[in-house]
């Protein structure tokens, strides 16, 4: 039971992220914050060659890392442009930097959840924890551009879906001990769940605020934007 609620969740996450390449590609834009993609690439890429697992979360991991490489295109594609005060030049540069602490940050922190127990604990934690991380950086994504572009509807309920998921998996691992229990455990499944459904619904507020100027999607290109990745 538990694995096939997290077998349904993973094949959602990969949904989620084929929707935010499409509307990435579709509003000229990327879909996922720039420093929840380069932890997730961090994560998925330690899980695929560093502590790769067996059978079928392999492929899901790797399957992962291979989408978020397409978003990662969209990013290096359209980025230079909203991210005007610095020059197109370091756009690159200062992507590869953010990439390299991310990694670095990301393996620090699987470690810290491993020490003393299990690979699968170390994996769940932390996945969590930038899981966390990413539900808020979606928030601010949308406060920042005030618009949808690169973004959906579908895709803020599917993450919410597979938050709940990953919760009700979670849960099934702690009673049967694959996974320690712990009130930060408890912490980071209730926070994940609670900001994807602010993040559904603040993107539904900025779509029908938006939809008279831009069209039924309410998703169109952003003003340009002040921030550095």
């Amino acid at each position: 039971m538990d694995m096939t609620v997290i077998a349904a969740s993973n094949v959602l996450w990969l949904v989620i992220y084929l929707l935010i390449i499409r509307a990435g590609i579709r509003d000229r834009s990327y879909g996922m914050p720039v420093v929840a993609l380069c932890v997730n690439l961090a994560w998925e890429a330690n899980y695929t060659f560093v502590r790769p697992y067996e059978g079928g979360l392999w492929l899901t991991n790797a399957a992962w890392l291979l989408l978020d490489c397409g978003i990662l295109y969209t990013v290096v594609r359209y980025g230079p442009a909203e991210f005007r005060p610095l020059p197109a030049r370091l756009f690159l540069p200062s992507l590869a930097a953010l990439m390299v602490m991310c990694w670095f940050g990301t393996e620090a922190l699987i470690r810290h959840f491993e020490a003393g127990s299990t690979v699968e604990n170390g994996a769940t934690y932390s996945a969590l924890a930038l899981n966390l991380a990413m539900s808020g950086l979606f928030l601010a994504m949308l406060a920042q551009r005030r618009s949808a572009a690169g973004q959906s509807r579908v895709i803020a309920l599917g993450k919410l879906l597979a938050g709940l998921g990953v919760a009700a998996g979670v849960r099934l691992w702690v009673r049967d001990g694959t996974v320690n229990g712990s009130a930060l455990l408890d912490f980071l499944v209730v926070s994940v769940v609670l900001l994807d459904a602010a993040y559904l619904a603040a993107l539904h507020a900025v779509a029908r605020a938006r939809a008279p100027e831009a069209g039924p999607a309410g998703a169109r290109r952003p003003a340009p934007r002040t921030e550095a990745p």
